[in-house]
């Protein structure tokens, strides 16, 4: 009992990944201990989310593929069991825009049918697909699957949630900012919806409004390398568009310093990007172009082309 309570949350539930990953090692100590191999799996599961959102993305994957492994050979019998695993496999791929493994995932997901009884696997699908597709630029098939999440019956608040802010971020990208107000309308005390809001304060030049919001959101993140650094990229820009060098100077320096613990090239790119902003604020063209060709190398291998 005290190793299924420990991950009686599920990780995408749970704000600060260390918090996620002390109550995943519990859990999986206890499954050793008494030889549960169910609950095993959903503990490496929720220890390979929390690496990942710690930035530690390749050790994450490395254990959330172990576990797909044995989810695919039939390990994991109890369909609730199952899906509350696969949540965090596609958490992981919507953090960090791993399209691979999110189409590989989602297939296997599609192809079982006690998964579909359950529902919330399908939307929570839809909504790893759609937020991959943005990441990719592929608006029109994101669209569709972030409004599929919306219509579906079987969701959570959670889901409700994230679905609509990563559809009205869309929204903002189009230039379609009243459409982007309508869909998070009522959900604006979610955490999950901050950033989207920041970004449709920024759309109706509310600069210092956004700021603030961003900065509510950041001190509720912990250790989440993944979500701090988009986070604290759209900072820097809200903090010069407000001509506050200082306090972007101070986001910028906090997402450097993401580079530590990160292994994401993607977040690392953000970095060199705000720098690149503060520099070009400031006048210095060099050392902007300076940032951004090292953003660029850094994105070389990877496919994210908004960020590039």
């Amino acid at each position: 009992e005290r190793g299924y309570h420990a991950v009686a949350v599920v990780g995408c539930d749970i704000h600060d990944p260390a918090t996620l990953y002390r109550q995943a090692t519990q859990a999986l100590a206890v499954a050793r201990e008494f030889d549960d191999h169910q609950l095993e799996l959903r503990a490496l599961a929720e220890q390979g989310l929390a690496l990942v959102c710690q930035g530690q993305v390749d050790e994450g994957f490395a254990l959330l593929d172990e576990v797909m492994v044995g989810l695919t050979a039939g390990e994991v019998t109890d369909p609730q069991m199952c899906g509350l695993t696969l949540c965090s496999l596609l958490t992981a791929c919507d953090r960090t825009g791993d399209h691979g493994r999110a189409a590989q995932w989602g297939r296997l997901i599609e192809t079982m049918p006690e998964l579909h009884e359950m529902g919330i696997q399908v939307t929570h699908c839809q909504i790893a697909y759609g937020a991959v597709d943005t990441m990719r630029g592929r608006f029109e098939s994101a669209e569709a699957r972030l409004q599929a999440a919306i219509d579906a019956h079987a969701t959570t608040r959670y889901h409700r949630a994230v679905s609509r802010a990563k559809l009205a971020e869309l929204r903002i990208y189009q230039g379609r900012v009243g459409e982007a107000a309508a869909l998070l309308a009522g959900y604006e005390d979610e955490f999950e919806t901050a950033q989207a809001l920041a970004a449709l304060s920024a759309a109706h030049g509310e600069f210092g409004r956004a700021a603030a919001l961003l900065r509510s959101h950041i001190r509720g993140l912990g250790k989440d390398s993944m979500r701090l650094g988009p986070s604290l990229g759209l900072l820097v820009e809200m903090d010069l568009q407000r001509d506050d060098v200082a306090a972007a100077e101070r986001a910028a320096r906090r997402l450097l310093g993401l580079e530590d613990e990160c292994s994401s090239n993607e977040i690392r790119a953000m970095a060199r990007l705000a720098a690149a902003r503060i520099s070009n604020h400031k006048g210095d063209a060099v050392a902007a172009v300076a940032e951004l060709e090292t953003a660029l190398t850094l994105l070389v291998h990877r496919d994210c082309p908004l960020l590039t």
